[in-house]
């Protein structure tokens, strides 16, 4: 049975195939946990948004009834504040968790297997 000569570095074929130590220790180590805990936290944020867009409907009802418009457009104010502020968190939890679903999947692929591009939009 023969072995594989050196390679060009003058290092053995199968040690130069393998990842360097520093790489392999520089990725985040993600887990199961994290995913999971990730994909509560965006449920969690979810059912804010939700929770937050009824209120916001109850709100605008019982103003209509019990106020003048100052106060409408006063309320529409505070909670399109309120809704921008959560939408800043989900993209913040859904980067995050992109970014843990990522990493699993290089580690799971191994590093000659590359992430797949999002698609090219038609020019026009």
């Amino acid at each position: 049975m023969t072995h594989p000569g050196p390679s060009a570095t003058g290092q053995p074929a199968h040690a130069a195939a393998a990842p360097p130590p520093a790489a392999a220790a520089a990725a985040p180590a993600v887990t199961g946990l994290d995913l999971v805990m990730g994909l509560d936290e965006l449920q969690d944020l979810l059912a804010r948004l939700a929770m937050l867009q009824r209120l916001e409907a109850t709100e605008q009802r019982r103003l209509w009834r019990a106020a003048g418009i100052r106060e409408v457009i006063l309320a529409w104010q505070y909670t399109g504040e309120l809704a921008a502020a959560l939408r800043e968190e989900l993209t913040a939890v859904a980067d995050q968790l992109q970014a843990h679903c990522r990493a699993v999947a290089r580690r799971l692929d191994g590093p000659a297997t590359p992430w797949p591009a999002e698609p090219d939009t038609p020019a026009g």
